[in-house]
């Protein structure tokens, strides 16, 4: 009986990883609000939720897997460039899953709230650096210009964070509950 409870757990969580990675791709990829500066999107959300129920190793895998195919759909497609732009949210990710594990005995929601700033910020320096580094190599933009961009992806930024801030409590409690 045992064996068979932890192969039910198990198979929730590979389910789990998998919707997980959907929804990162649906929410990259074509719940985005385009801007004329930046594009405004949740894509975190999966990630956060993930790196808080099971950690670092499933929230690696569906970073990886899911900005990989995030790249594949992506009106660019597969390039040079694809693991540059994959890395900013890999590292988002791992952070993330190595710091909700190290608090995960803790009480405190701030901790929580910490996290998910500090994930954010992880994200959009990572975003930024890889758009400075491609437009400025690859298509010799100036650097002032790449510059300018700055302030609009912080605003971003925040804005997930908000997001993040709010959604990430409110959904961990009712899952666990399901994946138990």
């Amino acid at each position: 009986m045992q064996k068979r409870e932890k192969t039910k757990k198990l198979i929730a969580r590979i389910v789990f990883d998998a919707m997980m990675i959907a929804i990162y791709v649906v929410l990259a990829r074509f719940l985005v609000i385009p801007t004329p500066i930046v594009e405004i999107s949740i894509i975190s959300l999966p990630i956060l939720l993930c790196a808080k129920l099971f950690g670092i190793g499933d929230v690696l895998v569906i970073a990886t897997i899911g900005s990989f195919l995030e790249q594949a759909v992506s009106p660019y497609g597969l390039m040079p460039t694809t693991p540059l732009w994959m890395m900013p949210i890999i590292l988002m990710a791992a952070f993330a899953g190595v710091a909700f594990h190290l608090t995960r005995n803790s009480k405190r929601k701030l901790w929580t709230y910490v996290i998910i700033i500090i994930s954010e910020l992880i994200l959009t320096f990572g975003n930024t650096v890889v758009l400075m580094l491609t437009g400025y190599v690859v298509f010799e933009m100036s650097f002032k210009w790449l510059i300018g961009l700055a302030a609009p992806r912080l605003i971003n930024s925040g804005f997930r964070m908000l997001i993040s801030c709010i959604l990430l409590p409110t959904l961990v409690p009712p899952l666990k509950k399901i994946l138990k």
